[in-house]
């Protein structure tokens, strides 16, 4: 309709302009004002359809890239395909390949096993109202104990969309539970299986404006495609991170949208990690991109466990079927869905395999868990395994039958069960690299975690990592564990082009005492960043540099100046800061200001505060009341408060009503009400209070919460409260007034009406007020109703409210059932929150439980490792403290170090600050 409207403006400015007189409506106008309206007229009309083209036109584009991009996503495909279908079947999709028959059965047993199952309709199962044809590579699927709730959630999400993630380790059953789930409850939804990490495909689409159709968006291993430690860039193929803006336009979308995800619960953690701001001290995700999609609203865990007895029970019952499935139940091993996909097999050929195949496997898994994501190539696993040979091997002509046997396809069940995997480019007429399998990989990762690498893996691996995420991750994860070298080496590499490895090859240059080569590193970039400017002043004062601080801040560099106002001021400096505070420096005066004050400065004080300087005038006005100097106090007051300044007349109002003189006080108090200042509202009620005039200072108070004040509504409030007006705080709380609601619990309470208090502050509760749901619970604990107190925590804590799970946690833990806390958080933990995780290992340490700590911190959850350093530290137990720096643990090396001091190892201690640890040459 635009572009209509403004090509009909533009004719009938050109028709305008044709006329040889002016039409009626413009004959007010002189010929030539009519023409240069005619003109406005044309060269609107021409701007607004150019803008509405070039929208157009953009729009355009974003749509051609998300075509584009669909297109080389479908190959071959005419349309994205339904779950079960060819090209969203259920291997395609992630889950992991079962034993093919022959591999459990004979080739006769097998071929009646198979015509058994086409014959019971291929093992077909119905879902509601459909009959579904499973795939024949697929063993019987076993219903669930998630099944009802994930398949519940599914039919609402059908209707509206959702984003669900699936919880557990590997080979639980997480993608296979999905597959089913979906292909029953969105059999009518078309299915986008992104490549692994090609976030960008979903990201393109959610931009987009054509309309989608009913879509199921896959995201197994969602880890591969969030913001964080686990997504590797792809530039051939485009990949990106997921957006969270992505993922809620997708979820806004006209058309339901279902996104699904898997995670492993050690990611899961990970992911949502939070640590100190380095400027504030104050809690901040880690992984901001990844908490931002993560907490989405509307975004569900759900956690899927292994085969529980009465699930086992189940596949009993359906193990005729397949013998596949009564492979998997009677082996007691191994749970069902483990069995089923061959994890017995996978070690066996671990187990089995000779020792430079066992080399190849443990480089690769030891790759893993240092940081590298990305392929792992050939010339990496091949010099990395050399680190773990303990025999002499003049050629690599071991490697190629070492890689041959650990990938081999050629036998049925090698794809299965082979500990590597291929992985090809994208136009499948190459190997990119190989990775290790799911079950593997965990496991090992577990086993592992506090190997110490040898000197030649570390170096093959600083050589052969490619990615440049990879390598920052590899050079972190260097630091962390005291292997100076190979960090260093890579931040060298890396610094050029990345800030955040100049400041941490910085701050490793300065932990090892080489204070002129970290500011070399600085000084390169901190013109660019302002970390790294900031970093570089701090250094140069420890080290008194301070001339080059001072040349620095002279020359505009902000962090610069505010250091060397901070060490001017350690030293008592007036001149230093008085000239700089002249020359304009802002952080200078407001440390000239704290000085003088400290050194009862009036005279400079009197100065600043006379030039303008509020902060100064502040100042003056405390060094003065010190002093006892009330007459010019009261002018310094008395002048600001005239000027409007709203904290010179509240200290006015005090001094003078110190004087005696009440009335001025409340005059000043006031003028500045008048002025729109909430502060004075609330002094000028106090003092009115103060007076007796109560019923003045409510009426105050009404009028300024009636109009809209909220300040002014929680002083009536608790104004009411205070004199026992019950019934003026029913009538406010009955209007919505949330703190006439919370003030009359309180008043109601003081009076001993607890069960009216309950009543009103269950109101409050089921508005989702949390302060009110804790007041609630403390009531019922003061009626003596504890166990009705913890079943409210339990109904929120089930609800999804986190804070309750702690609090919950916490009665438990108090009242001395540490069993049921530990089940509690253990749940919400291995849901991958990172807050049950961090309770959960206070408990554990708490109660002394170092099997299970340790046992959480070998399977990656880092608030379980951080606990136990503290505890081996506080025991002393020298030689776990060492295996947690081995094993990366942040704090490790700073909790190693202090025990080396406090225990007369001070040269050893030294020496690891410095140095870091010698590798051994043979692995260890």
């Amino acid at each position: 309709m635009a572009p209509v409207v403004v090509l009909a403006l533009v004719a009938a400015v050109v028709a305008l302009l044709e006329l040889e007189e002016p039409p009626s409506w413009l004959g007010w106008c002189p010929p030539w004002a009519a023409a240069v309206v005619v003109a406005v007229l044309g060269v609107a009309g021409t701007w607004s359809l150019e803008q509405w083209a070039q929208h157009r036109q953009d729009v355009a584009a974003q749509e051609q890239v998300a075509v584009d991009r669909l297109r080389r996503h479908l190959g071959r495909q005419e349309g994205l395909p339904r779950v079960g279908e060819r090209g969203a079947g259920g291997l395609l999709l992630g889950i992991h390949e079962a034993l093919p028959l022959e591999t459990v059965a004979s080739a006769p047993t097998a071929v009646r096993a198979v015509r058994r199952l086409r014959v019971l309709g291929g093992g077909r199962q119905q879902r509601g109202h459909t009959m579904v044809e499973p795939e024949v590579d697929l063993p019987v699927f076993v219903e669930r104990e998630a099944s009802e709730q994930l398949r519940s959630w599914m039919q609402t999400a059908g209707r509206g969309g959702g984003f669900i993630v699936l919880v557990g380790n590997s080979c639980v059953g997480k993608t296979r539970l999905l597959f089913e789930s979906a292909r029953a409850e969105l059999a009518d939804f078309a299915v986008l299986a992104p490549d692994l990490g090609d976030g960008g495909l979903v990201n393109a689409l959610a931009e987009a404006s054509f309309p989608l159709p009913k879509l199921v968006v896959w995201l197994d291993e969602l880890q591969r495609f969030l913001p964080g430690p686990f997504f590797v860039n792809d530039e051939v193929a485009s990949h990106a991170p997921l957006s969270a803006s992505a993922v809620r336009k997708l979820l806004a979308a006209d058309t339901p949208v279902v996104i699904v995800g898997t995670l492993w619960p050690e990611y899961a953690t990970e992911l949502r990690a939070t640590e100190p701001s380095p400027d504030t001290g104050a809690q901040h995700p880690r992984y901001p991109g990844a908490v931002d999609i993560l907490s989405i609203g509307g975004v569900n865990d759900l956690v899927v466990q292994p085969f529980s007895a009465t699930e086992r029970a189940r596949a009993a019952t359906l193990a005729a079927r397949d013998p596949r499935l009564a492979q998997a139940v009677a082996d007691r091993d191994y749970n069902v869905t483990e069995a089923l996909a061959g994890a017995r097999q996978i070690m066996r050929r671990y187990q089995q395999a000779t020792d430079l195949n066992q080399a190849v496997i443990h480089a690769a898994i030891d790759a893993r868990r240092l940081g590298i994501q990305g392929p792992l190539t050939r010339e990496l696993l091949c010099a990395a395994a050399r680190g773990y040979f303990t025999t002499v091997e003049p050629d690599d002509t071991w490697f190629e039958r070492a890689l041959a046997e650990l990938s081999s396809n050629s036998r049925r069940d090698d794809r299965a069960t082979a500990p590597l995997i291929p992985l090809p480019t994208g136009d499948r007429r190459a190997v990119l690299g190989y990775t290790v399998a799911d079950y593997l990989q965990q496991r090992l990762a577990w086993r592992r975690r506090s190997e110490q690498l040898s000197a030649l893996t570390w170096q093959a691996l600083v050589e052969h990592a490619a990615d440049l995420d990879d390598r920052l991750r590899l050079a972190d994860g260097a630091y962390r564990r005291l292997v100076y070298g190979a960090a260093e080496t890579l931040y060298r590499a890396l610094a050029p082009g990345s800030s955040e490895a100049a400041l941490e090859l910085a701050d490793l240059l300065d932990d090892q005492g080489k204070t002129e080569e970290a500011l070399e590193v600085l000084r390169a970039i901190a013109d660019t960043s302002e970390a790294a400017a900031g970093q570089l002043a701090q250094l140069l004062a420890h080290s008194d540099r301070m001339d080059e601080l001072r040349a620095r801040a002279d020359a505009g560099d902000r962090r610069a100046a505010q250091v060397l106002a901070d060490v001017l001021a350690e030293q008592g400096d007036v001149a230093g800061l008085r000239a700089r505070a002249d020359a304009g420096d802002a952080d200078a005066v407001d440390q000239l200001v704290g000085l003088l004050d400290r050194q009862n400065n009036v005279d400079e004080l009197r100065r600043l505060a006379d030039a303008g300087d509020g902060s100064a005038a502040d100042h003056l006005a405390l060094v003065l009341r010190r002093q006892g100097d009330i007459d010019e106090l009261q002018q310094v007051l008395r002048a600001r408060a005239d000027a409007g300044d709203h904290n010179a007349a509240f200290q006015l109002a005090d001094l003078v009503s110190e004087q005696g003189d009440t009335d001025e006080a409340l005059r000043v108090l006031r003028v500045h009400a008048e002025m729109g200042s909430r502060a004075a509202v609330g002094r000028l009620s106090e003092s009115l209070i103060r007076r007796g005039h109560v019923d003045e200072a409510l009426q105050l108070l009404r009028s300024r919460a009636d109009a809209g004040d909220a300040y002014a509504s929680i002083r009536l409030a608790v104004l009411l409260a205070e004199q026992g007006r019950v019934d003026e705080l029913r009538i406010r709380a009955g209007a919505g007034d949330y703190e006439a609601t919370d003030q009359l619990a309180d008043l109601l309470i003081r009076r001993g009406d607890t069960d009216e208090a309950l009543k009103v502050l269950g109101g409050l509760t089921e508005s989702g007020d949390r302060s009110a749901a804790n007041r609630v619970e403390g009531l019922l604990r003061q009626q003596g109703n504890e166990e009705e107190a913890l079943q409210q925590l339990r109904t929120r804590a089930e609800s999804g409210d986190l804070e309750a799970s702690n609090d919950l946690a916490r009665c438990l833990v108090q009242q001395g059932d540490v069993e049921e806390a530990l089940g509690l958080l253990r749940r919400r933990a291995d849901a991958g929150e990172y807050a049950a995780a961090l309770r959960l290992a206070q408990v554990l340490g708490d109660n002394g439980m170092l099997d299970e700590l340790r046992a959480r911190a070998d399977a990656g959850e880092r608030p379980a490792a951080d606990q136990l350093v503290s505890l081996l530290s506080e025991q002393g137990d020298l030689d776990a403290l060492y295996e947690e720096v081995h094993a990366g643990t942040e704090g490790a090396p700073r909790e190693l170090i202090t025990y080396l001091e406090a225990h007369g190892e001070g040269d050893r201690a030294q020496q690891l600050c410095t140095r870091g640890f010698a590798l051994p040459e043979n692995p260890t």
